[in-house]
């Protein structure tokens, strides 16, 4: 793929003008912003000096300080809107001889069959055992970290059933290779008038529904003993096992070759430090480093079926580009999901993240290593740099394959001595954090964002569980804020692309530091309204207008962004409302572990997702209801604070009535209308509901007392 002449695997544009706009837009908000912190500078000089210390004086140094975090985030973001870009991609335009493409290992990651339904798992298996890719160059590797017994003999079965499952998908050019999404799928059986595929389709059909019986036997006879399963899944020897079919006698399998399938569980011991997730991925890179060591690899979550048998296609049109691939690292495809309702009350979409976000770090240094669904080279996670080795290397090279085998790349990552080989350890976000050391190596990344998913997995549909995961991601992310390796000092450059690609990383690093103006803003303004004390300027002041600017604008390109995604204002409310909630929970208590940690106290954790969800959760979720069941002390922030602004919207609005001061405490009555109406499911789940989904009464007791309280404190005190 030399010639100059070859039709391009893959196009990039920029996206206008959305671009343009953005740029108008920073300059317009960026006036109205200063102008508001110049007036909080001001009145809290005034207040300082004329007042001393007073509510008055002390909200507006809590505002004014919660106004400069704002003021430094929105900055910070500026670098995903310089330059979104958008690719397309040609894989019919690949070498039509399979054998002039690269092998492909493929890392599949599980760590408890109780969270994480082994079904599932297996399903996730056979999706990308039958992708659209040579088989004699796949290579499936499946860590699990529990030690599960379930899990290896479930694996056993996949396969066995891949032998069938794989070359029927592959005969008849099947477009969802996930067995479980393929056999529910109603329009198959109606729209189908081939007989051959329709015997071969029952055929197979009675082998996975066998399948899943056993999988089902599997799990009642391993795990009668719940004790038994903990030890295990804690303390457990190293177990690598290539998975082959057990000889048969039967002559009905198809002479075809399927993909080799290898478990992988790794030594585990009580109080020895396991590095989590990071420590999973670099035991497979070494295990697969002996076995396949293939130049490429895909990383998937155990829920992420494969839903496009091309993706192993599309990202090869970019790592087989030679004008891009020797500096190219890894290919991100989007993380979308399957069971998100219409109305994903929780968020669960990342809309955010993989719909705006990546698109503008595409058009810098590239997206973010996200967890999942991506395929990256791997000399870049054995240390290698963009531009390959020097002579004085290969010898050095050449004399540590006589002591760690035939792997090029490992011992080259061993060459330099301060290397740190694989994913990297000091937080539990290792994909944010190795990513960003490629990108300060000099390694670029592409997003690859199809019309149809690659992958699809499914979300958390209960709020306690979205809120333990927005909590591990915050307090890994801050773990790196906090370091040596702070993205706003660690690798930056004088290259403007750069600068703006570690704005980004540093907006994601600092993702949980909103939850202190939310705090701030959840707290002052309702006190001072409650008095009768005005914090912002009058609806007939100037200054009113900088306010305004800045609520409109900010509003209104966070509209447009959610527009542009093909969603809708539901979708605006509900991101919102989500902004607002996991900034006093999730992100909150982020903070708190990680300032733990740092003084010693304990350490961060990795809290696994549980991926199970029984019928009324189910049912409490499509319908759009906030289920609260199983929610810690973590929820008590945000529904003190959606109280505390109930009662001082009653009381402020009754002190604004008998004094006549609406045009005074307009901004703060609005205020507290607009947060009203965000935190309306806390004040349901506390007040008015009474089924299991409810704000769990302990929380609701705790958050009436301490809202009760501060508001009795200030009519007696205030």
């Amino acid at each position: 793929m030399t010639d100059d002449n070859y039709l391009p695997l893959h196009t990039c544009h920029v996206i206008e003008p959305t671009a343009t706009i953005n740029r108008f837009q920073f300059l317009l908000h960026f006036c109205a912003a200063s102008a508001v912190l110049y007036y909080h500078a001001s009145h809290l000089f005034f207040a300082f000096h004329f007042h001393l210390v007073s509510l008055t004086s002390v909200s507006l140094a809590f505002i004014f300080l919660a106004d400069v975090v704002f003021y430094f985030m929105w900055l910070l973001i500026q670098g995903f809107r310089y330059r979104p870009v958008s690719r397309s991609v040609f894989p019919e335009r690949l070498p039509d001889d399979d054998n002039m493409l690269p092998a492909l290992d493929i890392f599949i990651m599980t760590a408890d069959p109780d969270k994480e339904p082994t079904i599932e798992v297996m399903n996730t298996v056979l999706s990308v055992m039958a992708i659209d890719y040579p088989s004699e160059k796949l290579h499936i590797y499946l860590s699990d970290d529990a030690g599960a017994d379930v899990t290896l003999c479930a694996s056993k079965e996949a396969y066995s059933l891949a032998r069938y499952w794989v070359p029927f998908c592959k005969r008849f050019g099947i477009a969802v290779r996930c067995p479980e999404v393929f056999f529910n799928d109603s329009k198959i059986d109606q729209q189908d008038s081939d007989k051959e595929f329709s015997q071969e389709r029952q055929k197979i059909k009675v082998m996975y529904d066998t399948f899943k019986e056993k999988i089902k036997k599997l799990k009642e006879n391993k795990y009668s003993c719940a004790t038994r399963f903990q030890k295990t899944r804690q303390e457990h020897p190293s177990q690598i096992e290539i998975i082959r079919e057990e000889e048969s006698n039967s002559t009905d399998k198809e002479d075809f070759t399927i993909p080799s399938l290898v478990y992988v569980s790794r030594e585990k011991r009580i109080g020895v430090q396991h590095r989590f997730k990071a420590g999973a991925l670099n035991v497979l890179l070494r295990v697969s480093g002996v076995i396949t060591n293939s130049p490429y690899i895909l990383v998937l979550d155990c829920d992420m079926y494969s839903n496009d048998p091309s993706s192993a296609r599309q990202a090869m049109c970019f790592h087989l580009d030679s004008k891009l691939s020797p500096s190219l690292a890894f290919v991100q495809f989007p993380q979308e999901f399957y069971n998100i309702s219409k109305n994903d009350i929780y968020c669960a979409e990342i809309r955010q993240i993989f719909k705006t976000f990546w698109l503008g770090l595409d058009g810098l240094r590239g997206p973010v290593l996200s967890g999942t669904n991506y395929f990256v080279k791997r000399c870049t996670l054995y240390g290698a740099r963009p531009g390959g080795t020097s002579n004085s290397e290969e010898k050095e090279i050449s004399r540590l394959k006589h002591k760690f085998g035939n792997s090029n790349e490992f011992c080259l990552s061993l060459v330099e001595k301060s290397k740190q080989i694989g994913y990297l350890y000091g937080s539990v976000v290792e994909d944010y954090f190795t990513g960003f050391h490629l990108h300060c190596r000099g390694w670029v990344s592409t997003y690859c964002f199809p019309s149809k998913p690659a992958f699809l997995g499914n979300v958390p549909i209960n709020f306690n569980d979205t809120l333990v995961q927005n909590k591990r991601w915050n307090a890994g992310l801050l773990e790196v804020a906090l370091s040596s390796h702070c993205p706003l000092i660690f690798g930056i450059s004088k290259n403007f692309n750069w600068a703006l690609q570690s704005m980004c990383y540093a907006w994601l690093a600092f993702w949980s530091v909103f939850s202190f103006p939310l705090l701030c803003y959840g707290i002052f303004p309702q006190l001072c309204f409650l008095n009768g004390i005005s914090l912002f300027p009058e609806v007939t002041s100037p200054w009113f207008g900088a306010f305004v600017v800045v609520f409109l604008s900010s509003c209104i390109q966070h509209l447009r962004e959610v527009f542009r995604s093909g969603r809708n204002l539901t979708t605006w409310c509900n991101e919102q409302r989500f902004w607002m909630m996991i900034g006093l929970t999730g992100q909150l208590f982020a903070i708190i572990d990680v300032f733990l940690k740092l003084v010693g106290i304990s350490a961060v954790n990795f809290d696994l997702t549980n991926k199970t969800a029984d019928k009324t959760q189910i049912k409490r979720y499509e319908n759009g209801v906030f289920d609260f069941e199983g929610c810690s002390l973590m929820l008590l922030p945000a529904t003190t604070l959606s109280l505390l602004n109930l009662g001082a919207l009653i009381g402020g609005a009754w002190q604004m009535i008998k004094f006549n001061a609406m045009e005074r405490l307009f901004t703060q009555f609005i205020f507290s209308c607009f947060i009203l109406a965000l935190s309306l499911p806390l004040i349901e789940g506390i007040v008015f509901r009474q089924d299991s989904g409810r704000v769990p009464p302990r929380v609701a007791f705790w958050s009436l007392v301490l809202s009760g309280s501060i508001i009795l404190f200030m009519f007696i005190f205030c």
